[in-house]
């Protein structure tokens, strides 16, 4: 289960750092202190994706396009560096390499438990401080649901397909 709440007060902890002039991080950004805040999320989301995996039991499979000619998964691994699971042609004839990633090490888990951490603490922030982050004009939840669902929208679009390539 993710610890929500450990990892909100870190964030609290981070914003409740003050500036020079005696405001905290958490009434107005400070870009010299705010960093300490991006900081402290970056190490969270880092956490939040591992607990999110613990909490799945499940990979994360990442596959790559192979320039190349390699013959096994082994030799691949030799000329790259990296740890690839599995090696195979798909039905054009591409060679594939496929990896699975830990949570914390693969970008849209890691935005994931970022998203997590940042929407807990604005909940909590509209629901402790009456700040009216969920209702009009922010109106927080349903921008959020917006722009998840136009993000998947728009992946339906030929030209946002990319992939990602293995070198050899």
């Amino acid at each position: 289960m993710i610890d929500f709440e450990g990892h909100f007060k870190r964030l609290q902890d981070a914003l409740g750092v003050r500036n020079t002039l005696g405001k905290y991080c958490v009434d107005v950004i400070d870009e010299g202190l705010w960093w300490n805040v991006m900081y402290q999320l970056n190490k969270a989301s880092i956490k939040v994706a591992d607990e999110l995996q613990e909490e799945t039991g499940k990979p994360y499979p990442k596959e790559f396009h192979v320039k190349g000619a390699v013959k096994s998964v082994e030799e691949l691994n030799a000329l790259t560096g990296e740890t690839y699971d599995l090696l195979y042609q798909d039905s054009n004839g591409r060679l594939i390499a496929r990896k699975n990633q830990k949570y914390s090490k693969a970008p849209p888990t890691r935005l994931l438990a970022l998203n997590l951490i940042l929407s807990y603490w604005l909940g909590w922030l509209d629901a402790k401080g009456g700040h009216a982050l969920d209702t009009e004009p922010v109106a927080a939840w349903r921008r959020i649901k917006e722009v998840y669902d136009k993000g998947k929208q728009d992946a339906s679009k030929p030209e946002a397909i990319a992939t990602s390539e293995a070198t050899s």
